[in-house]
């Protein structure tokens, strides 16, 4: 515990360069890996903020210092019941890769907050709830900050979320979100598993983003619906390929698979069994 009584732990790990007032103002490079290793915060609504974070100290604290490169790895290890599981925030197209862990107990288990990274996520289990009215999610990506990096990549392959919502608050297995920003976030989500349970519980929200490919993916269970595709600005590109499950699972809002009002040239190819409502415009819907 920190010297300080009643102080929540920022963060249980923390990979990061010099000081955010450094006079060198340069870019920081780091090589960092968590492998095989076990950490639990004991309580979300008061253990330590973030059990790992990789991101420059300008990110949370100001100055120059706002630019940290490299690599970083986690692989093979738990991590239990902290508000986040781990946090990233890495430019200049660095390689991350987080693969073959669990995560349980986390309000949010992976966010990835204006990177400029290529990242995959592969073979997780990621276990979802809500705490305390705190929104619950398996991965989340955004951009926050209007200095934040143009582009960045993410692979989501082979992970099963399981995902309930005990409480008010919406729970999400992947959310990604840029509000009124242009960033290109491009991603491919594919041969996951997702076990949804609940009425406030959704597979996938992407907001204002385009260029993803979904494609091999299983639903299963119930909620609001398994894919979400909105935002307040034009987003295309979409393709919703060979998906399973969505003609067993129960959706509350009426259809499975969502294009807002903002969608256009988005494709969802045919055979995938799912109820569609397509709100956009020069969306195409195969026979299904």
């Amino acid at each position: 515990q920190p010297c300080l009584s009643n102080l929540r732990i920022q963060n249980l790990l923390h990979f990061t360069g010099t000081s955010a007032n450094d006079n060198s103002c340069s870019n920081d490079v780091i090589f960092g890996a968590v492998d095989r290793m076990s950490i639990d915060g004991m309580d979300v609504n008061s253990g330590p903020l973030q059990a790992i974070s990789v991101m420059a100290e300008g990110n949370a604290l100001g100055g120059c210092k706002d630019t940290l490169l490299g690599t970083f790895k986690l692989n093979r290890s738990e991590i239990f019941n902290t508000l986040t599981g781990i946090a990233t925030s890495l430019k200049a197209g660095a390689q991350v890769d987080i693969n073959f862990n669990q995560f349980q107990g986390n309000a949010s288990a992976i966010l990835l907050t204006d990177t400029n990274q290529n990242t995959t996520i592969t073979s997780n289990k990621i276990f979802v709830d809500s705490f305390n009215d705190i929104s619950g999610s398996g991965i989340e990506i955004l951009t926050k900050t209007a200095s934040a990096p143009s582009k960045t990549r993410v692979v989501i392959n082979n992970n099963e979320f399981t995902v309930a919502s005990s409480s008010t608050p919406a729970s999400y297995a992947i959310h990604a979100s840029q509000p009124g920003k242009i960033a290109a976030i491009s991603c491919a989500i594919t041969n996951n598993r997702f076990n949804l349970g609940g009425s406030r519980v959704t597979g996938i929200l992407f907001e204002d983003i385009s260029t993803t490919h979904l494609s091999a993916n299983r639903f299963s269970g119930d909620g609001t619906g398994a894919v979400f595709v909105t935002g307040s600005l034009p987003v295309s590109g979409w393709t919703i390929t060979s998906n399973t499950g969505m003609d067993s699972f129960t959706a509350s809002s009426g259809a499975d698979i969502h294009l807002g009002t903002s969608t256009t040239a988005c494709i969802i190819g045919q055979g995938q069994r799912a109820i569609i409502n397509d709100s956009g415009s020069g969306n195409t819907a195969l026979p299904q």
